[in-house]
């Protein structure tokens, strides 16, 4: 497969609150942007494979034994070819996946939206953001300025173990056969929190086939890259009825902030650990939903089961 990089650059606007905790943050660079930096210290480069598929990257989630739930994955994209930049990203693409799963396989499409000519509407899980307008600065593509579009593959409720890796990739289906790039950069120019960042990238056919791992450098770019990524996610609990009560299982128990609970949008009524702080007790309440955070801050959700 044959493996093309372009410069670009671009920053948003910061993180909005979310009750998902934001838990990678591979952000865009926050410094070395476009030629202006020099060959040597530009920190942003934008990848893509053309009509043979799309770039992809990894994330790892927590620590092992833990239970998560993904609700989101941020990327960017940087549409923009031959000093044509479409206004509305319907006009390049007709449509816009988010493809997941974890290292060991293929990937699957987990969110998709279809785009009509002259619009950037995406649906119930993708919501795509015109980068001028969220704060980004066009993007220098050797004299040709384009827009970074942030997209946003929400409300996926994929699940993923503490301390596995997982891959994504993201992929636009181009009107006339408009590539698809994906923004990514070099963690030690970005001068920003890079999580994760190891230069890696993978390489997958339009069905979320693997084909192959690329390190970047040499001929196609003079350093490592790894995409920009977001990754919001909670602690999925084990919560369930037991002799009447509902309870927290497991060794997420005794890690609840007891002041943040919520059962059924309401404050609980008291608690007690016990069964060695395996379990968390709950007065009152005998069926529904918990919200709650971490003592690090980190979002909890679970239901009965």
């Amino acid at each position: 497969m044959k493996l093309v990089s372009l410069f670009a650059a671009g920053t948003l606007a910061a993180v909005a609150a979310d009750p998902a905790a934001l838990v990678v943050d591979r952000g865009l660079p926050q410094a070395n942007w476009n030629n202006a930096a020099g060959v040597a210290e530009r920190s942003n480069v934008r990848w893509t494979l053309y009509e043979q598929g799309f770039v992809a990257d990894e994330f790892r989630l927590g620590e092992p034994g833990e239970k998560w739930v993904v609700d989101r994955i941020r990327v960017w994209a940087v549409p923009g070819a031959k000093g044509v930049d479409p206004a509305a990203l319907g006009d390049f693409y007709s449509r816009v996946q988010l493809f997941a799963g974890p290292a060991e396989g293929d990937l699957q499409a987990i969110a998709s939206a279809d785009l009509a000519p002259g619009s950037s509407e995406g649906s119930a899980k993708v919501r795509i953001l015109n980068g001028v307008m969220e704060g980004a600065p066009l993007y220098d593509d050797f004299g040709a300025h384009y827009r970074i579009w942030q997209l946003d593959f929400e409300n996926l409720e994929f699940a993923a173990e503490g301390g596995r890796t997982y891959r994504f990739g993201s992929l636009g289906t181009g009107r006339e056969g408009q590539a698809w790039f994906t923004h990514g950069a070099n963690a030690a120019k970005s001068a920003s929190r890079q999580d994760g960042a190891d230069g890696k990238l993978f390489l997958y056919d339009t069905a979320g086939k693997f084909a192959s791992e690329y390190v970047a450098g040499g001929e196609t770019w003079n350093k490592t890259a790894d995409l920009n990524v977001q990754v919001f996610a909670h602690l999925d609990a084990e919560v369930a009825l037991v002799d009447g009560q509902l309870v927290i299982r497991g060794a997420l128990a005794s890690q609840i902030d007891p002041s943040t609970v919520r059962i059924n949008g309401r404050a609980s009524r008291g608690f007690a650990l016990r069964n060695g702080n395996q379990e968390m007790v709950f007065s009152g309440a005998t069926q529904g939903c918990l919200t709650a955070n971490r003592f690090d801050g980190t979002p909890v959700r679970g239901c009965v089961r």
